[in-house]
C-alpha cells in the first residue's frame, strides 16, 4: 500500500515539474489548462509578482495588474505620516482653539451693538461662501471617512454595514467634488481684488489683528480694509491649497487618463496633505467667525453687520463706504 501511494505521489511530482518548467510568460497561463495552471503556484505567483497585467472585466488603466510592483515609499508615507495625522490632528487643533478660547476670551464689539445693519456680504456672495461650505463638509467627512475609517468607525459596524457606508462615501465623494471645484472658481474670482496685500496689513499681523486680551493686554484693533491680513492669507491658502486638491483629484478619478501607478500614488498623496491643510485652516476660520469674534458669524448668515463691528473690525472700508456714499442700511 506504501508503494502506491509512493509511486501515485512521484508521478504527481513527475507530471507538475514540466508543466511548471513551460511556464515563462503570460500567455502560457492563460492558454494553459485550469487544472494544470492550479499545480504551478510558484510560477504563476513569480509571473505575477513581477507585475503582469491579467484578464479583468473592468475597462481601468492597470485593473489586471494583481500587484503592484512600484515604490512603496509614498504608501508607507501616507500610512505613517498622513494618516495619523489626520487621526489626531484635527482634534489637537480644536483643542488649541478652545483653550484660546478659554484663556483669551471671545472679542467684544467695544462700543456695544449699535442696532444699525449695514451691507456687507450680498446675496450672490452668500451662495457661494455657503455652497462652497456645503461642498468642502461633505468631502471632508466622506474623504476622513474613506481614509481613517476603518480605523474609528469599522470596529463598530458589521461587515455589510461598513462595505455599504463606503460605497456611500465613494459616490458622494465624487458626486460632490465637481460642486465644489465651482464654488472655488468663483469665490476665488469674485473675492480676489480684496485680497492684494496693503501697507496697513503689516501692523495688522504685528498686532495679531487685536485678538490677544490676556496677560494683562489689552487688544488693539489694527486698521483693516474689506479683508483683514488674516482674511487675505486665508484667501491665498484656500487657493493654492485648492489647486492642489482639484488638480490630484482629477488625477485620481479620472483614471482614464492613464496615469502610471507611480504618479497616480503620489497625487494620492498630494491630495491628502493639501486637504489635510485645507481642514486645518476651515476650523481655525470657523472659530474665529462663531467664538472668537462677537458678531462675526451673522455678517455671513444675514449678510449684514453691526455699524460698530464694521467700524471696529474693518475701519478702512466703512471710511471708505461713507466717503462714496456707499453704505446700504437694513430696512
Amino acid at each position: 500500500m506504501c508503494k502506491r501511494v509512493a509511486l501515485f505521489l512521484m508521478l504527481i511530482f513527475m507530471t507538475a515539474l514540466p508543466i511548471a518548467e513551460e511556464v515563462k510568460s503570460y500567455e502560457d497561463l492563460v492558454t494553459k489548462p485550469v487544472a494544470e495552471r492550479q499545480v504551478m503556484p510558484a510560477a504563476q505567483w513569480g509571473l505575477v509578482g513581477d507585475g503582469l497585467e491579467g484578464v479583468t472585466n473592468s475597462n481601468s488603466p492597470h485593473a489586471g495588474v494583481l500587484v503592484n510592483t512600484g515604490t512603496i515609499e509614498p504608501l508607507e508615507f501616507r500610512q505613517n505620516v498622513i494618516i495619523p495625522i489626520d487621526e489626531w490632528g484635527y482634534l489637537f487643533v480644536i483643542f488649541l482653539v478652545v483653550i484660546f478660547f478659554v484663556i483669551n476670551g471671545a472679542v467684544k464689539i467695544e462700543a456695544g451693538f449699535s442696532g444699525v445693519k449695514i451691507l456687507r456680504w450680498p446675496v450672490s456672495s452668500r451662495i457661494i461662501h455657503w455652497g462652497l461650505a456645503a461642498s468642502f463638509l461633505i468631502l471632508a467627512l466622506t474623504g476622513l471617512s474613506i481614509m481613517i475609517g476603518r480605523y474609528v468607525i469599522r470596529p463598530y459596524l458589521s461587515p455589510e454595514t461598513w462595505g455599504s457606508y463606503m460605497q456611500f462615501c465613494d459616490l458622494s465623494h465624487n458626486f460632490t467634488a465637481p460642486f465644489f471645484v465651482i464654488f472655488w472658481s468663483l469665490a476665488i474670482v469674485k473675492w480676489m481684488h480684496h485680497q492684494f496685500p496693503k501697507k496697513h496689513d503689516w501692523e495688522w499681523i504685528k498686532s495679531a489683528g487685536g485678538f490677544i486680551n490676556f496677560k494683562g493686554r489689552k487688544a488693539v484693533h489694527p486698521p483693516a480694509g474689506f479683508s483683514n491680513a488674516g482674511e487675505k492669507i486665508l484667501y491665498w491658502f484656500i487657493l493654492v491649497a485648492g489647486v492642489g486638491i482639484i488638480t490630484s483629484g482629477v488625477i485620481l478619478l479620472f483614471q482614464n487618463l492613464d496615469p502610471t501607478r507611480d504618479f497616480t500614488v503620489i497625487a494620492l498623496i498630494v491630495h491628502g496633505l493639501f486637504a489635510l491643510t485645507l481642514m486645518i485652516l476651515i476650523i481655525g476660520h470657523v472659530s474665529m467667525a462663531v467664538f472668537l469674534v462677537e458678531g462675526g458669524f451673522e455678517t455671513m448668515q444675514t449678510g449684514y453687520c453691526d455699524e460698530n463691528w464694521a467700524k471696529q473690525h474693518h475701519n478702512l472700508w466703512y471710511d471708505e463706504l461713507v466717503e462714496k456714499d456707499e453704505i446700504k442700511y437694513k430696512s
